[in-house]
C-alpha cells in the first residue's frame, strides 16, 4: 500500500511513502498446552519405542531357550535310541534262556518294566525334540505356515 502527493504538508514536490502490513499470529494464552502436547507425544513415542525393544529382547530370549532345548533334545536321542535297543536284546537273552529253563517269571517282568521304560523314554524324547521345533517356528513367527 502506498500514497503519491505533491506539495502537501508544506513540503514541495512529490512525496511518496509505503506502508506494509503484517500479521503475527501468537499463541500467548494457551498456557503452554502447545508445549505439553508436544511433550505428550515424545513421552508416548519413547515408550512406543521401549516396549518395542522390549518384545524383541523376550522374542530372542525365547528363540534362544527353544532352540536351546531342540539341541539338548537332540543330543539325547542316540541315548534313548540306545536303552531301547538294549532293552529289546535283554528281552530276547531272556526268552533263549527261558525256552533253556534258567529264567523266571518274575525276571520278565522286570525286564518287559524296562522296556517299556525304554520305549516311554524314547516317545518322551521325540516329542521333546518335536516340541522344541515347533517353539523355535513359533518364535519366528512360521508357526502357522508350517502347519
Amino acid at each position: 500500500m502506498g500514497t503519491r502527493s505533491e506539495n502537501a504538508g508544506g513540503a514541495k514536490g512529490l512525496n511518496g511513502d509505503a506502508t506494509a502490513m503484517i500479521t503475527l499470529t501468537y499463541n500467548l494464552y494457551r498456557g503452554g498446552a502447545d508445549k505439553a502436547q508436544l511433550e505428550a507425544t515424545r513421552a508416548l513415542l519413547n515408550e512406543a519405542r521401549l516396549r518395542r525393544e522390549e518384545s524383541m529382547r523376550l522374542i530372542e530370549q525365547g528363540v534362544r531357550v527353544a532352540f536351546s532345548a531342540h539341541e539338548v533334545s537332540l543330543a539325547r536321542m542316540p541315548q534313548l535310541e540306545d536303552a531301547l535297543k538294549s532293552a529289546e536284546e535283554g528281552r530276547k537273552a531272556f526268552d533263549d534262556r527261558f525256552e533253556a529253563g534258567d529264567a523266571k517269571l518274575i525276571d520278565l517282568m522286570g525286564l518287559e518294566d524296562a522296556l517299556f521304560q525304554a520305549a516311554g523314554g524314547v516317545v518322551s524324547g521325540r516329542s521333546s525334540v518335536l516340541l522344541s521345533h515347533y517353539q523355535i517356528l513359533g518364535a519366528m513367527g512360521r508357526l502357522r505356515s508350517s502347519l
